[in-house]
C-alpha cells in the first residue's frame, strides 16, 4: 500500500538535496520523483541518506546505489528502509571506486530473482576485497554477474566462498596470478555450459587445489576446462578425482587424463 501524504510532502523531501552537487542533485531527484510514487517514506529515507553517500561515491556509483535503492523499494519495501539506513558506505571503504557500479549493478541483477541474495551480497563483497588485485575484482564480479543470470543464489553462494578461494590462491605466492587466471577462466567456461553449477565447482576448489604445486593447479584447472566437453557434473567428478591423482602420482597424471578423456568419449 502506497503511503498517504499531503502534496507539500515531496516539495519537503526534495528540498534536502538542494546543496548535492549539480549532476548528482539531478540523479537524486530523478529517483526520489521515482520512489515517491512507490512510498513517501522511502522517498525520505533516500532523501536523507543521499548526501551522505554522494560525498563518498562518485557520481556513477551514486547512480548505481540510487537504481538498486529504488528496484529494491518496488520488490520489497522493507529491505528497502533497511539498506538506506545501513551503514554500507563504511563497509565499502576498500573497494576500489571504479568498481562501485558495477557492484551496485550485479546487486541489481540478483534482485530480479532474489531480494535477500541481492541485499546479502553487498555484505559478502567487502570481507575478499583486500585478497585481490583491482582488475581480478573486476574479473570476480564479472563472473558473479554470469552466474546471476541463471541463479542469483549460486552467484551469492560464489561470493560467499571466495574468501576460502582466496586463501587457497594465496598459497601459491608468487605464482597465484597463474592460477587464478586458469580458474576464472575455467569458471566462464563452466558458467557458460552449466550456469550455477560453477558455483559448486568454486566451493571445492579449496580442497582441490591443496598440497599442489602452482605448476600442477594450473595442469589440473586446464584438464578439466578440457574436460568440460563432457558435461558439467562429469568436469566436478574429473576435478575431485584429478587432484586426487595429482597430489599422489603426479607422475602418472598425464595417462590417467588420457584415460579419463577416452571412457568419457565412450559415454
Amino acid at each position: 500500500m502506497r503511503d498517504l501524504q499531503p502534496k507539500h510532502s515531496l516539495a519537503e523531501i526534495t528540498a534536502r538535496l538542494t546543496k548535492l552537487p549539480s549532476e548528482t542533485r539531478r540523479i537524486a531527484l530523478e529517483q526520489v520523483a521515482n520512489m515517491a510514487g512507490v512510498s513517501f517514506r522511502l522517498a525520505r529515507l533516500f532523501a536523507d541518506r543521499a548526501p551522505f553517500i554522494a560525498e563518498r561515491f562518485p557520481p556513477a556509483a551514486f547512480k548505481a546505489w540510487a537504481d538498486f535503492g529504488r528496484k529494491l523499494a518496488i520488490i520489497a519495501p522493507d529491505a528497502a528502509s533497511n539498506f538506506f539506513v545501513s551503514e554500507l558506505p563504511a563497509n565499502f571503504d576498500k573497494i576500489p571506486l571504479g568498481l562501485l557500479p558495477k557492484i551496485f549493478e550485479l546487486a541489481s541483477k540478483q534482485l530480479i530473482l532474489s531480494s535477500s541474495n541481492a541485499v546479502g551480497s553487498l555484505s559478502l563483497i567487502p570481507e575478499f576485497v583486500d585478497s585481490f588485485e583491482e582488475k581480478e575484482l573486476d574479473a570476480l564480479l564479472e563472473l558473479a554477474a554470469a552466474i546471476a543470470d541463471r541463479s542469483a543464489q549460486h552467484s551469492s553462494n560464489f561470493l560467499a566462498e571466495t574468501p576460502r578461494v582466496a586463501k587457497a590462491l594465496n598459497a601459491f605466492g608468487k605464482e597465484r596470478a597463474l592460477v587464478f587466471n586458469s580458474a576464472i577462466r575455467l569458471m566462464h567456461e563452466l558458467t557458460a555450459r552449466a550456469g550455477g553449477l560453477s558455483a559448486d565447482l568454486w566451493a571445492m576448489l579449496p580442497t582441490a587445489l591443496e598440497q599442489l604445486s602452482p605448476q600442477q593447479a594450473v595442469i589440473l584447472l586446464d584438464s578439466a576446462s578440457a574436460f568440460l566437453r563432457f558435461g558439467g557434473s562429469a568436469t566436478l567428478h574429473f576435478v575431485n578425482a584429478a587432484s586426487s591423482v595429482l597430489r599422489s602420482s603426479p607422475e602418472v597424471f598425464e595417462s590417467w587424463n588420457r584415460l579419463a578423456c577416452t571412457l568419457g568419449d565412450k559415454r
